[in-house]
């Protein structure tokens, strides 16, 4: 039923003295290793110039937006410049967000300040915030 699985011809002997034969360098002995390298060689060179690409595009690439500084009296004369007023643009914003997220996370947490607050001017042991909620 399963003669077609099992009784196979032995190819290690062949592919022993194949290798074994072979003058060429050991990642290129086996017959279909050519394929395999060229294959791995192709993507790894398609996928380092797409890296370079956007590399080269994110540096000297057009900007994103409109040309607009958020630094009084500058000038945007070169792309070294646009990518600095980009950095303190986007350090900004990463400001004003983290700002929103502070002040979001004491409205959440100020049940816990008017009980601990509470607890204090009664002269109580304060209360954990596992126990409030």
């Amino acid at each position: 039923m399963l003669g077609f699985l099992v009784n196979r011809p032995n190819l290690i002997p062949t592919l022993q003295r194949t290798v074994q034969a072979h003058p060429g360098p050991v990642h290129r002995r086996l017959p279909r290793s050519n394929v395999y390298l060229n294959a791995y060689y192709a993507t790894f060179a398609l996928g380092m110039g797409g890296w370079v690409y956007g590399a080269y595009s994110l540096i000297f690439g057009k900007p994103a937006g409109p040309r607009i500084s958020y630094i009084p009296n500058a000038k945007i004369e070169s792309n070294r410049n646009q990518f600095i007023v980009g950095f303190w643009d986007t350090l900004r914003v990463l400001c004003e967000m983290y700002e929103a997220a502070f002040e979001a996370l004491l409205v959440e947490n100020r049940h816990l300040e008017v009980a601990r607050d509470l607890a204090y001017s009664l002269r109580v042991r304060p209360m954990s915030a596992a126990s409030l909620e």
